[in-house]
């Protein structure tokens, strides 16, 4: 037998993926016409592990507090929302910069799923080279600031 590892993009254990999907349910539940999913329909972690390796990093021994604070009679996946919520909350005194990242991460990888983009009406595609249709506004509403002139600061060096 080979003595090498099989490298996969998994950076957390199915037990810690569980927690993160209950996790993930709290921060972007899917809709209730089921037009818009949750953010645990996005592959989340695959495209932490792609994107934001270092937070990767981070996330089994944040996901392993997490299920610690919620306790050890029940696994948090399996608790209520009432109580999952509760254990997020005791968490975040410990866990206040994870969260303060994980949000944004969790945000970025929703808007450039195809599924949500379908959601919301877009086409999942680059925006060029077809481009978008942007409405013409009323240009003049920029005339004041055109009068008034430059403001920026002219270098002492020519």
């Amino acid at each position: 037998m080979n003595d090498e590892m099989i490298k996969t993009d998994r950076v957390i254990t199915q037990s810690q993926a569980d927690t993160l999907a209950a996790l993930l349910s709290h921060i972007i539940p899917a809709s209730q016409d089921g037009r818009m999913p949750a953010a645990t329909d996005i592959e989340f972690e695959s495209y932490v592990a792609s994107i934001e390796p270092n937070f990767a990093a981070e996330l089994p021994s944040a996901l392993d507090y997490l299920a610690f604070v919620a306790g050890s009679k029940m696994r948090f996946e399996a608790l209520t929302d009432a109580a999952q919520q509760a254990a997020i909350e005791q968490s975040q005194q410990k866990l206040n910069k994870f969260y303060s990242i994980l949000t944004p991460i969790v945000f970025a990888c929703y808007y450039q799923n195809e599924k949500v983009l379908e959601g919301l009406g877009l086409e999942s595609r680059a925006p060029f080279p077809k481009g978008n249709d942007v409405e013409l506004g009323d240009l003049s509403l920029l005339d004041p600031v055109r009068t008034r002139g430059p403001i920026w600061r002219q270098s002492d060096e020519g």
